[in-house]
């Protein structure tokens, strides 16, 4: 059997070669239907306890084993690429994202007190158009491309549901500020904080 890689001219050959296995592990070179499956298959196995172990295994071992260099040049190059990432997003799209995020760690919350009532993203896509993108702290107006948190009208602690009546998007900071008060406990506390 004729290796693929004795087809090849010396001059291909030797620009295939992977700098970071020691120089003697050719890349490999797919085609994008090629990609598109390898991402499939490795998301498919990081959903199982087995593969999301293996994977854990496999970056372990390539910690130990690659330099300080090839770390260093790792993690830049994985910074520009989210950069570019991000700097290629629309600002719908920023503003989808920072929905999303909440939404996820929104669930797990809501979950563990559990809750009535359920919401869905869109419905918090839905809510972020009727807001126009701003927080709904009447004094506040931050853009929540920035930061986005969902809060509960009436506190969840309190009885409140997790039906999308009961919910506004605000952002980060006025949600910390806000903690488990209604509106109009937390608004009147800020007026009395302020006058006092």
């Amino acid at each position: 059997m004729i290796d693929k890689w004795d087809q090849k001219p010396a001059e291909s050959h030797c620009q295939d070669i992977c700098a970071t296995a020691g120089g003697n592990k050719p890349k490999r070179v797919l085609t994008p239907e090629q990609k598109a499956r390898q991402k499939t298959v490795r998301a498919a196995r990081l959903k199982t306890p087995e593969g999301r172990a293996l994977h854990a295994a496999r970056q372990r071992t390539w910690y130990r084993n690659t330099s300080a260099e090839q770390k260093a040049r790792h993690l830049v190059w994985m910074r520009a690429k989210h950069a570019r990432l991000r700097r290629n997003r629309t600002p719908e799209q920023r503003a989808e994202q920072r929905v999303r995020e909440a939404t996820t760690s929104h669930a797990y919350h809501t979950r563990k007190r559990s809750a009535p009532g359920r919401h869905t993203a869109a419905d918090l896509v839905r809510l972020c158009a009727q807001q126009g993108g701003r927080c709904a702290a009447p004094h506040c107006g931050a853009s929540l491309t920035v930061s986005c948190t969902i809060d509960h009208k009436l506190p969840l602690s309190r009885g409140g549901s997790n039906y999308p009546d009961n919910l506004q998007l605000l952002c980060k900071s006025c949600n910390d500020s806000k903690s488990a008060r209604t509106m109009d406990e937390w608004l009147q506390t800020r007026k009395e904080t302020s006058n006092g």
